[in-house]
């Protein structure tokens, strides 16, 4: 989740609605919460820190955030022990 995604959620132009704002993440769903996710890159990296991991690359993002269309791809982040 980044300041772009959030517009395009506020716009209804994305394949998930993370409306549900949990402070440090969102749902999609609150009825099923573990359906999609939604973290700030500003929540993990410091949580990955913590376990000794760090990002080995830049994120990718996935078509989930850009476009309604389903199924959607979500975004990829590798972590690597340090």
């Amino acid at each position: 989740m980044d300041d772009t995604v959030a517009a395009n959620i506020a716009r209804g132009t994305t394949a998930f609605e993370f409306t549900h704002d949990h402070g440090d993440y969102y749902v999609h769903s609150e009825e099923e919460p573990t359906y999609a996710i939604a973290y700030r890159l500003e929540h993990i990296l410091p949580v990955a820190e913590r376990h000794g991991l760090c990002m080995r690359r830049d994120p990718r993002p996935g078509t989930w955030g850009v476009s309604t269309r389903r199924p959607a791809s979500m975004d990829l982040l590798v972590l690597e022990r340090t």
